[in-house]
């Protein structure tokens, strides 16, 4: 989760300081499900704390466009949101 705004960074200084708005239009023409991604590209804090994690992009290929990378790392965070979520532990609220 601490990763979002680093990747979104990342990318702009990749596609040479691209507005988010238009890497936004551009995932949002995008075919969800093209990419795989493991998202510990800053290691993981919550809920596997492990700092050495790193992060892949799997199903990659000379097609991949800018859209495809953009639209997979911003679907992903409602994700790994519900994946922290679930993981906490449940208490009593009474």
């Amino acid at each position: 989760m601490a990763t979002s705004g680093s990747m979104l960074r990342w990318e702009q200084g990749l596609f040479d300081g691209v507005s988010l708005a238009e890497l936004d239009a551009d995932a949002a023409a995008s075919e969800p499900g093209t990419l795989v991604t493991l998202p510990y590209f800053l290691g993981e804090k919550t809920p596997l704390h492990d700092p050495d994690l790193r992060g892949a992009m799997i199903g990659l290929h000379l097609g991949t466009t800018r859209g495809d990378l953009h639209g997979r790392s911003s679907r992903r965070s409602p994700t790994d949101s519900a994946r922290t979520s679930t993981s906490l532990p449940k208490t009593d609220s009474s």
